[in-house]
């Protein structure tokens, strides 16, 4: 996160546009729930077993996709179709062998 955000702030700076009026709620409110977001994510590390958490933390590739999509007319290429298949084809791998192995269950 913090190499990102370095080089996200860093990238933006030719296209910055500061933030006027109903623009400011949209940033606190995307802070807000994206720090609940985290704590809870952060709490559900805690107390589940990494395997059983894991794969809902990488869906978010497939719900963002979706909302860029819908909300925002983004067109995907074929290769970012792709890449989202094989995450999601890692996904439910992960998750069907680590059902079989007896070493993964519920705490």
């Amino acid at each position: 996160m913090f190499t990102a955000t370095i080089f996200g702030g860093v990238l933006v700076i030719p296209y910055w546009q500061t933030p006027v009026g109903i623009d400011w709620l949209f940033l606190s409110t995307l802070g807000f729930f994206g720090f609940i977001g985290q704590l809870y994510m952060t709490k559900a590390f805690q107390i589940a077993s990494n395997n059983l958490v894991a794969p809902f933390k990488y869906l978010e590739v497939l719900f963002t996709g979706l909302i860029g999509f819908m909300w925002l007319g983004e067109v995907y290429t074929i290769w970012s179709l792709v890449g989202i298949l094989l995450i999601i084809t890692g996904l439910v791998m992960n998750v069907a062998y680590k059902a079989r192995d007896k070493r993964y269950t519920f705490k």
